[in-house]
């Protein structure tokens, strides 16, 4: 196991923002009133906002970031370092990562990179800008981390149509050897179900042709086109359910961690179905085990440092916390982290 103990880091601060538009899966005119009531109990998504068709993830992030920088107080000058976690970039090339450097107006010498990753992405990108400041060399990081995955998915896909919500998050992390917080990773990849959660179409592998642009119905009736997401619900339930539990369990064991030293277990948000399957397994106290997945869905990559923002801000602004945080999915791929925070900074929630 890929277990990462990080020290000398700190994190400042965490930002996210949302699309103002907000969807309603009581609206969705390809299911009965019943169905969709019967669906949002399943699932507990009934509201999603979505990014418009000018709107992309970089855009979020880059608002997010910049009220962070400026209620930190920062000189972009300062910032030596930032990552763009997400799969949905601007552009297939450039990196999404010096796009977001120049927009933000950061220095030349500030290194800026992408990670392609979905749920797992704030786990992986913490644990891969902490390591870089953790060398006294790199003092002041920025990590970017979201998706507008709406833009993936089919109206006529059940499936997945009313479950993605859109969201882009900041997280300030900086050098600090006498106020550094605690670290510990443990991430883990099971590539043999990458075809659990995938897009077939559209890069190198099976590039565009005309095929890909065409409608296709599966066994469940669900309609998409090679170009968009497909997912195997009943391997991503079976990989969660037996893998995460392991993998939070074997962070909890190496690092002799229990109950009374986290405050807020914070779980990817796949849907509620899963996540109380999860929490029951892992015999979680439901009072510590914050949800949001209601009013924003499943945000991918975005959805940790968003349930900070929305449910965890007034203890994360005034005093010491404890984190359980996890991430799975695409990939498959999963990371769990233990975090403690000093008195950060969070704004309040932005919209676009």
């Amino acid at each position: 196991m890929a277990f990462l103990e990080v020290n000398n880091v700190k994190i400042s601060g965490v930002s996210a923002c949302v699309p103002e538009s907000v969807q309603d899966n009581m609206s969705y005119d390809l299911l009965t009133r019943d169905e969709c009531e019967k669906y949002i109990q399943t699932t507990g998504v009934r509201y999603r906002h979505i990014a418009d068709s000018q709107t992309c993830t970089s855009d979020l992030c880059a608002k997010a970031a910049e009220k962070l920088i400026t209620d930190l107080g920062w000189r972009k000058s300062e910032i030596d370092a930032l990552i763009f976690v997400s799969q949905t970039p601007d552009y297939k090339m450039p990196s999404t990562a010096c796009v977001l450097q120049h927009r933000l107006g950061l220095p030349f010498t500030t290194m800026a990179f992408d990670i392609a990753l979905g749920c797992s992405g704030y786990v992986y990108g913490l644990s891969v800008i902490s390591s870089l400041l953790s060398s006294d060399i790199i003092k002041k990081a920025i990590l970017l981390t979201g998706n507008t995955q709406s833009k993936n998915v089919n109206y006529k896909d059940k499936s997945t149509y009313l479950l993605f919500g859109d969201a882009g998050t900041a997280t300030a992390v900086e050098y600090n050897a006498n106020d550094s917080d605690i670290m510990l990773f443990n991430l883990q990849t099971y590539g043999d179900g990458m075809n659990s959660i995938i897009i077939p179409d559209g890069m190198y592998r099976n590039p565009i042709n005309e095929a890909s642009f065409l409608e296709n119905k599966d066994e469940n009736g669900n309609i998409r086109t090679p170009m968009q997401l497909k997912m195997e619900g009943m391997d991503v339930f079976s990989f969660v359910i037996s893998r995460v539990p392991k993998c939070i369990n074997g962070l909890l064991e190496k690092y002799q961690l229990s109950d009374n030293m986290i405050d807020y277990y914070l779980l990817h948000h796949a849907n509620l179905f899963l996540m109380e399957k999860l929490r029951k397994k892992l015999h979680l106290p439901q009072e510590k085990t914050p949800y949001n997945i209601e009013c924003f869905g499943n945000s991918s990559c975005a959805c940790v440092p968003l349930l900070m923002v929305t449910n965890c801000r007034k203890k994360l602004q005034n005093e010491t916390t404890r984190l359980l945080v996890t991430g799975f999915g695409v990939g498959l791929s999963l990371g769990a982290c233990y975090l403690t925070t000093n008195k950060i900074t969070v704004p309040q929630l932005l919209f676009y």
